[in-house]
This record gives C-alpha cells, sequence and structure tokens, in this order.
C-alpha cells in the first residue's frame, strides 16, 4: 500500500509542487493539501494520512500548534515539517512537540522522500542542513563563550533590540544615533561572534539564554 500523505503550507505554490513531484511516485498517495492552518486538522482528520508535510510558518495557526494538536489527536500520524529555517532552536522546540522529521525548503527532493520513507518506519529524519547547523553550534562553545563577552554593553544593547524584532531605523532612533551606525553595530557582533545573520544571532542567544 502507499504512504498516505497530506500537505500543509500556505504557498499553494508549493504544494502543488510538492503533490505532483510526490503523486508521481507510486510509492506515496497525495490525500490531499490545503493552504489555510486553521481547517489542517478538520483535514487530517477527515482524511487519516499516514504523514503530514506540513510547514513551520503559517498564521494563524503554526506549525508548533498544529504539530502538537496532531498529535494529541493521534500520536501515530508522523509529521515532517518542512521550513525556511535552519536553527537549532526551532528544530529543538519542534521535535519536543512530537515531529518527526525536519526539512529546509532548500534540500534536495531526494531528502524529502527519504524523510518520508524513514518516518513511515517508525524513525524520525534530520536532513543534512539542519544537522550541519546542529553541528556548528555545539562546536567551541567556550569560544562562542568567550566571543559574547567580549561584546561591548551598546552591541548588547543592541542584540536586545534586534531580538524584540526592531530594524535598523527603529534602533537607531531608540539609541540616538543614526542607522549607519546600528549597521556598523550589527556589522561588527555578527563577525565577531562567526554568525551569518540576525536570524542566527537571535538563535544563539536564545540558545545561551541571554
Amino acid at each position: 500500500m502507499p504512504i498516505r500523505l497530506f500537505l500543509v503550507d500556505d504557498h499553494k505554490l508549493l504544494t502543488d509542487a510538492w503533490t505532483a513531484m510526490l503523486g508521481a511516485d507510486s510509492r506515496f498517495e497525495v490525500t490531499g493539501a490545503t493552504n489555510d492552518s486553521t481547517t489542517a486538522l478538520a483535514s487530517v482528520k477527515e482524511l487519516k494520512p499516514d504523514i503530514v508535510l506540513l510547514d513551520l510558518s503559517m498564521t494563524p495557526v503554526n506549525g508548533f500548534a498544529l504539530t502538537q494538536a496532531i498529535k494529541e489527536y493521534d500520536s501515530k500520524i508522523g509529521i515532517i515539517v518542512i521550513t525556511y529555517y535552519d536553527l537549532p532552536v526551532y528544530y529543538t522546540k519542534i521535535m519536543k512537540a512530537g515531529a518527526n522529521g525536519y526539512i529546509t525548503k532548500t534540500s534536495a527532493s531526494g531528502e524529502l522522500i527519504e524523510a518520508i520513507l524513514q518516518v513511515s518506519k517508525g524513525n524520525n529524519y534530520t536532513c543534512k542542513e539542519m544537522g550541519q547547523a546542529i553541528i556548528e553550534n555545539m562546536i567551541n562553545p567556550g569560544e562562542m563563550l568567550a566571543a559574547i563577552k567580549s561584546l561591548t554593553p551598546k552591541q548588547l544593547a543592541i542584540i536586545e533590540l534586534i531580538k524584540k524584532g526592531l530594524s535598523s531605523k527603529e534602533i537607531a532612533g531608540y539609541l540616538g544615533v543614526s542607522p549607519k551606525t546600528v549597521e556598523v553595530h550589527r556589522y561588527n557582533i555578527l563577525k565577531k561572534l562567526g554568525l551569518k545573520n540576525s536570524a542566527a544571532l537571535i538563535n544563539e542567544m536564545n540558545l545561551r539564554g541571554i
């Protein structure tokens, strides 16, 4: 029997693409798809798929809440999260919520198929990109802590405002400096910590309780 799949993503272009790709494989049966996270649980209850593929960042019901709701309904249903985020803090949170697989949207299609096959066997699956991010986060934690301790009070203040979601212009107004000054500080913070972007910065600070 084919593995029964249900797809949840608020971008119809993606659900259409996944439906076409997976529906062409005789190992799978796409029972349905929705771009509305508010109706996803009802559809799962009606269609009873083996595995749900769902996006993490949806509104008004996000992937974390939907994962918990599906698992509370039927813990045997496999859940594979497909997301743009390769952040360890998101990975840890969603796996604790009950997800069985984690795939980034930049992963190769072969990884999605492998994830489905593994989860259908009762195994968990983590894509290569997320696995690499976890490894990088674990390497030389002492060096990272030393780098964090080297941040200036103003840099730490800027990090707090970044975590609150403020833009460089908003931070500049809050601190009474120019947006260019804030941009320089942001660049220096990322360089000092060896991070790629603000999302990685927020993830690192959350992981370390800062």
